[in-house]
């Protein structure tokens, strides 16, 4: 990350990577959610972070860049068509996300 993009992100009090990431599932969960036609109700505090994996243990990276990094933080819909609802939805690693 650029020093000048860091900059940025302390500017805009984001400079947790915890909080980018869990933001960032937040909105990409209400696009998928449209376009798959599946209902969304969930907000920032219903997304968890947990620092492991519950399906593997292995440590989940919510520094990393890469966000589609084997240890990276996914969200996952505990029953797919239940949509992104409260109670339905874990943080899980990409890799064991991948292997569902």
């Amino acid at each position: 990350m650029s020093s000048r993009h860091v900059r940025y992100l302390e500017k805009l009090h984001l400079s947790d990577p915890v909080l980018l990431k869990r933001r960032r599932m937040l909105k990409d969960s209400k696009r998928r959610a449209f376009k798959k036609g599946l209902p969304h109700n969930l907000v920032l505090e219903d997304i968890p972070a947990p620092t492991h994996c519950p399906a593997l243990g292995i440590e989940l990276d919510w520094a990393s860049r890469i966000s589609a990094g084997d240890n990276s933080p996914s969200l996952d819909r505990v029953v797919n068509d239940l949509g992104y609802v409260k109670g339905n939805v874990q943080v899980i690693s990409a890799l064991a996300n991948r292997m569902k």
